[in-house]
């Protein structure tokens, strides 16, 4: 993924509430380093650009590798 600005960045995670789309679990806007924004090939509620917290990203991350 190319590096987006913080405020992109910041934008999505605060659409989101702060919460990774996948496990669920909620983050303070001072962990903004511990949730990442992902961008996924398939729009998820018509959203292309998503929360994922470190375990989920990386869960991710190899699942469309082997795609």
């Amino acid at each position: 993924m190319t590096h987006l600005k913080k405020e992109i960045k910041d934008n999505v995670r605060k659409r989101f509430h702060w919460q990774c789309v996948k496990c669920g679990r909620h983050f303070h806007p001072a962990e903004h380093d511990q949730l990442t924004v992902h961008h996924v090939r398939l729009p998820i509620n018509g959203e292309h650009l998503i929360p994922l917290c470190r375990s989920c990203h990386d869960e991710q991350e190899k699942i469309e590798k082997k795609v």
